[in-house]
């Protein structure tokens, strides 16, 4: 007999993979990020694949000492990628790479009525990321659930209202956890 004909081999991501989905993360005094995400992942060889991701932040509003601070992101990623089998329609990933998450942040609105606003700004701010994930399905479509964080690599904050009187500040999360489908 051909052991290798008989064998029961688990089925092995190959290709090209296109994933689209949703997440949510924590960014500190910028709130909960979420929104759609995408990502691509060439595979090398049976266990190894590069990849990039895309990942967005609805905009949205969040309260920072008094202060209405109104956030809008996108987060890229370039991530090399290792699966490993667990059944024939699971496989455990884990992936690492660097980053940019490319933020616009505005305050729009103070308690205070004379409080004058700092100007919005738009920040690209390099990061880290490294996550795990579970693959499940064996062929189109594949449902894969991640959790991963996004390491900031230079630390950020910045003033919300001008002027000497009083001191607003928000700061990015020097480390943002985030959790996708």
């Amino acid at each position: 007999l051909n052991s290798r004909a008989n064998s029961n081999t688990l089925a092995e991501p190959r290709g090209i993979d296109i994933g689209v989905g949703y997440g949510i993360g924590f960014h500190a005094d910028e709130g909960i990020w979420h929104g759609p995400r995408a990502s691509l992942e060439y595979f090398l060889s049976h266990s190894f694949a590069v990849g990039g991701l895309v990942r967005t932040a609805i905009p949205h509003s969040q309260d920072v000492e008094g202060i209405t601070l109104s956030v809008e992101a996108v987060s890229l990623g370039a991530v090399g990628c290792w699966h490993a089998p667990v059944t024939q329609s699971v496989w455990a990933e884990v992936y690492a790479g660097p980053g940019l998450d490319v933020v616009y942040h505005r305050p729009t609105e103070a308690r205070n009525p004379d409080a004058t606003l700092a100007e919005g700004d738009t920040e690209a701010r390099p990061t880290a990321i490294v996550g795990v994930g579970v693959v499940i399905g064996r062929a189109f479509p594949r449902v894969t659930f991640t959790t991963d964080a996004t390491m900031l690599l230079s630390g950020t904050g910045y003033d919300l209202i001008n002027g000497r009187s009083r001191h607003a500040r928000a700061h990015a999360a020097e480390i943002s956890p985030s959790m996708g489908l």
